[in-house]
């Protein structure tokens, strides 16, 4: 589901920055090593004549007092992981609701189908009776049997419209689910030089 990965992205995010905020809070332990070698026999703290002296050295940093800025920046990070942890559940139930509602739709735009289907049926035969009485018998207008011909269309037309808008739904059924790639077969394949993965 695109919006969710997006919402997990973004607790991601929020999380590096309090993972962040809690380590300026903590001392900083450091080994350093030093190598000093000198040029000549005269140099200064040392009785025995050693050009090559090693030492090394502990460090702890650690800011003493920075005006409460960190613990505000660790308190908002931590507010900033609650509300990303907010949004990816309030992200779930919006998916969850719009893959009911059209789910639904979907029930219903197939009923709304063979319906239409059934209705230009009778249009279509309607209009053949129309277009007998007017051949053989002459017993109905012309207008009569232009209005029945107009009537298919019109069925056609309507039957068309609400297949587009089934296929509409399913398509964001197919993205709200995360299954578009798969559905166009786009996964492992390259296009422009962008490999597509799963």
């Amino acid at each position: 589901m695109p919006a969710v990965l997006a919402a997990w992205a973004q607790a991601n995010v929020a999380q590096a920055n309090l993972d962040y905020a809690n380590a300026q809070m903590t001392p900083t332990v450091s080994l350093e090593p030093e190598v000093r070698h000198y040029l000549n026999d005269r140099y200064a703290g040392n009785q025995t004549l050693d050009r090559t002296q090693y030492s090394a050295w502990v460090k702890v940093q650690m800011p003493l007092y920075q005006g409460g800025g960190l613990t505000a920046r660790r308190n908002a990070a931590g507010h900033a992981v609650e509300s990303a942890q907010s949004t990816i559940q309030r992200t779930r139930l919006d998916v969850r609701q719009k893959l009911l509602e059209a789910r639904s739709q979907v029930l219903s735009l197939m009923s709304t189908l063979q319906i239409q289907g059934r209705q230009e049926a009778l249009s279509a035969r309607t209009r053949e009776l129309y277009q007998q009485q007017y051949l053989d018998l002459g017993s109905r207008p012309l207008l009569d049997v232009l209005n029945a011909e107009q009537e298919v269309y019109q069925a056609r037309f309507t039957q068309q419209q609400t297949a587009g808008q089934l296929h509409q739904l399913q398509l964001n059924c197919l993205y709200n689910t995360g299954r578009l790639r798969h559905a166009f077969d786009l996964e492992n394949r390259t296009i422009q030089t962008v490999e597509i993965q799963p």
